[in-house]
C-alpha cells in the first residue's frame, strides 16, 4: 500500500467519523424533540380533554387567557379545533420521520401526511382566528410571528405535497420536514420560554429582564432558528468538508441541551401543575 492509498482512506475515515457525528447528533435532538412533544400531547389531552369530558371548561382560563366565550360559537370552534386537533398534530407528525414507517407501511405514511397536513393547515388557521379576532392575549410582535408562521406552514404544506404528487421524494422530504418544525413552533415558543427562565435563574440572572424584548424575538425565532439550522444541515451534510459537519453537530448538541432544559422546565413549571 502506498503513502497515496493510506492518506486517502484516512481522510475517508475522518470524513465517515464526522459524517456519522452529524447524523447521530440530529438523531439525538429528534428524540429528545419527539418525547418533549409528546409530553406536551399527555398535557394537552389530560388538561384540555380531561376537563372537557367532566365539563369543567372553566378550568381552561388557568391555560387561555379568556377560555370559552359565551355568545362566540365561531370563537369557541376555533379553540377547540386549535387544541384537540393538536393532538393528532403532536403524534403523527414525528412518524411522518421514522424510515422504518417509510419504508414498510408507505399507506399508512402516505394517508397520515395527508391528514397531518389538514390538520396543520385547519389549527393555524384556527390559531390566527383565536390571536386577531378573538383576542388571545400578547403585543404585535407575537401577533405578527404568529401570522409568518401560519403563512410558513402552509407554504411548506403546498409543496410538501406537490412534491410528493411529482414523486421528487428528497425535495418532498425536506418540504415536509420543514412543515414539521414551522408546525411546532408552539411547543418551541414554551420550551424556549422555560429554558430562558431557567437558564437565567442558574446563572444568577433575573429573568424578567430583557423578558419583553426576549419574547417578541422569540416569536419569529421560536420557527426560524431551527427553520435554519435545517437549512444550513442540508448543504453541510451533502458537503465533503469534516469541520463545518463537526461545527453543526457541536451547534445542535448544545440547540439539544437548552431544549432539553426548556422541557423540563415546562413539564414540572407548566404542564404538571395544570394537570393536578
Amino acid at each position: 500500500m502506498n503513502k497515496t492509498t493510506q492518506l486517502t482512506e484516512v481522510a475517508t475515515r475522518r470524513r465517515s467519523f464526522s459524517d456519522k457525528f452529524l447524523k447521530n447528533t440530529v438523531r439525538c435532538w429528534f428524540i429528545m424533540a419527539v418525547l418533549g412533544q409528546w409530553i406536551f400531547a399527555i398535557y394537552v389531552s389530560g388538561f384540555y380533554a380531561g376537563n372537557a369530558i367532566n365539563g369543567n371548561f372553566e378550568e381552561w382560563k388557568k391555560a387561555l387567557p379568556h377560555g370559552l366565550g359565551k355568545g362566540d360559537p365561531v370563537g369557541n370552534a376555533a379553540i377547540m379545533i386549535h387544541v384537540f386537533l393538536a393532538i393528532i398534530i403532536i403524534v403523527g407528525g414525528p412518524l411522518q420521520f421514522v424510515p422504518y414507517l417509510q419504508r414498510k407501511f408507505r399507506k399508512f405514511h402516505r394517508w397520515n401526511g395527508r391528514i397531518y397536513t389538514l390538520m396543520m393547515f385547519l389549527v393555524s388557521t384556527a390559531g390566527l382566528y383565536m390571536v386577531w379576532i378573538t383576542g388571545s392575549g400578547g403585543g404585535p410582535f407575537q401577533y405578527a410571528g404568529l401570522t409568518l408562521d401560519t403563512i410558513l406552514i402552509f407554504w411548506f404544506g403546498i409543496l410538501a405535497w406537490r412534491t410528493a404528487i411529482k414523486r421528487k421524494f428528497v425535495a418532498h422530504s425536506r418540504w415536509a420536514f420543514r412543515l414539521f418544525l414551522a408546525g411546532i413552533g408552539v411547543w418551541f415558543a414554551r420550551v424556549g420560554y422555560m429554558a430562558w427562565v431557567l437558564l437565567h435563574q442558574g446563572f444568577g440572572f433575573n429573568s424578567k429582564t430583557y423578558f419583553t424584548e426576549f419574547f417578541d424575538i422569540w416569536s419569529f425565532a421560536q420557527y426560524l432558528l431551527p427553520l435554519l439550522l435545517f437549512e444550513i444541515y442540508i448543504r453541510v451534510k451533502s458537503g465533503s468538508r469534516k469541520t463545518p459537519k463537526y461545527v453543526l453537530g457541536g451547534t445542535l448538541i448544545l440547540f439539544t441541551l437548552i431544549m432539553v432544559v426548556g422541557i423540563f422546565g415546562a413539564t414540572i413549571g407548566i404542564w404538571i401543575p395544570l394537570l393536578r
